[in-house]
């Protein structure tokens, strides 16, 4: 039998490789965990609104605001409501020391507490609202200029003046200091709360105190008027 040839004997061929290359399989994406909401959250402040009217109870009681002299006599009260200009232009001060216009504010109440002999010689307390505590402020500032740059009052040069500072509440107020031989000592006393301001005095004493002593009772009558007006702080009471 002839052999076969090895050359005869079929061999398949390799296929060919492809040169383009081949994208590795999709891996699952990482994404970062989100952080936890914070459970702390900031209100916005809430606007205050300013009250912009004056009850009778945010005023100094007859006992508070009144002095008695040696008579000892009753006090008599008189009270008003009504835009006004502040109670130092009662007494003819020069135009260069007050202003003579009402008071810029939206409502003021005026109480009066003397005795039945003479309305002359009052203890006086005002209370004058504002739209806002900005607008108490500058006026509270304006009077304080006004009352700074007087150096006179009148033609007498026996009279001395200046100004100063109060403790009242958690702030201080102003205070303008009429001192002299021969006139009766004045210490006139302007605090703000809020938008509230205040003005404290006894323009003419029919019984001399003495300016150390009128200075503690208008310090004395601030601080029992100051929680009275609460109602006009932000803060609250």
């Amino acid at each position: 039998m002839p052999q076969e040839s090895s050359s005869s004997t079929a061999t398949s061929a390799a296929p060919e490789q492809s040169e383009e290359p081949v994208d590795p399989p999709p891996t699952a994406e990482v994404t970062e965990a989100a952080p936890a909401p914070d459970e702390t959250t900031v209100e916005a402040p809430v606007a205050f609104d300013f009250p912009t009217d004056i009850p009778s109870d945010v005023m100094l009681s007859d006992a508070d605001l009144y002095t008695p002299d040696a008579s000892n006599l009753a006090p008599v009260r008189t009270e008003t409501e009504g835009l006004a200009p502040w109670f130092v232009t009662e007494y003819d001060w020069p135009d260069t020391c007050v202003e003579y216009s009402q008071v810029p504010a939206v409502a003021m109440r005026t109480v009066l507490t003397t005795d039945e002999r003479s309305a002359y010689h009052p203890d006086v307390q005002q209370v004058a609202v504002f739209e806002d505590d900005t607008l108490a402020q500058q006026e509270l500032d304006r009077w304080a200029a006004l009352l700074e740059a007087c150096d006179q009052l009148g033609t007498d040069d026996t009279l001395v003046n200046s100004t100063e500072a109060f403790p009242v509440g958690d702030t201080q107020g102003f205070a303008y200091v009429l001192t002299g031989e021969g006139a009766p000592d004045n210490y006139l006393a302007l605090f703000r709360r809020g938008n509230s301001v205040t003005l404290l005095w006894n323009p003419r004493r029919l019984t001399p105190l003495g300016i150390d002593q009128e200075r503690v009772l208008a310090v004395e009558k601030a601080a029992k008027a100051w929680p009275l007006l609460c109602r006009y702080d932000p803060a609250g009471c």
